[in-house]
């Protein structure tokens, strides 16, 4: 128990400086791609629900978060209960920042569990079409290409359900966002906000 209270001063210590010494430099952001290019389409139908309540989480998320560690590869864009996901390097064109998560999120004391709704095909799994899919959607087409049993599913779909276990911190301008996984805090990483 004493060596776990430990790390999680230590974590807490590496954190708080990373929050306020903040990243190295500015961010590189290359423009966005063209609106035809992969992972910039809306996937969303225009029949599809809108959350009828008025988002009543923590509005100092709202924007666009860029990453320190990586050269500015993971964005994540957060507007008032809905969350998208960027990557570059991850799928063609790799010189491109590619949407590849959408969805919904809630906050509470520092809680930001995300419910992904869409995922771009190529992301979850290289056999997908280079489109979007709901996450039932994409769970169940790559259950049948591969022929995974219910075991097989939960443990392909586990990556989905972690998200529901993120805390955050905000200081100044950076963003750290924390997994929560097994009673330990991890760091996933420290963004800049740049709108």
């Amino acid at each position: 128990m004493a060596k776990k209270i430990l790390y999680g001063l230590l974590i807490i210590a590496l954190v708080f400086g990373m929050l306020f010494l903040g990243c190295n430099g500015d961010p590189i952001i290359d423009d966005p791609p063209p609106e035809d290019e992969p992972g910039t389409e809306d996937p969303l139908p225009d029949d599809d629900p809108i959350i009828e309540d008025p988002f009543t989480g923590d509005t100092a998320l709202n924007g666009t978060w860029v990453d320190c560690i990586h050269n500015s590869n993971i964005v994540w864009v957060y507007n008032n209960g809905f969350f998208e996901f960027s990557m570059k390097g991850s799928i063609p064109p790799y010189d491109q920042l590619v949407k590849l998560l959408i969805g919904t999120y809630t906050t509470t004391n520092g809680k930001i569990p995300m419910i992904p709704t869409y995922i771009y095909g190529p992301h979850l799994n290289s056999i997908l079409d280079s489109e979007w899919y709901s996450i039932d959607e994409a769970i169940a087409t790559v259950k049948d290409l591969l022929g995974l049993t219910d075991e097989g599913v939960d443990e392909y779909s586990s990556a989905f359900k972690q998200l529901e276990h993120w805390y955050y911190l905000i200081a100044d301008e950076t963003l750290a966002l924390f997994q929560y996984l097994e009673g330990e805090f991890y760091l996933y990483n420290t963004f800049y906000k740049i709108n």
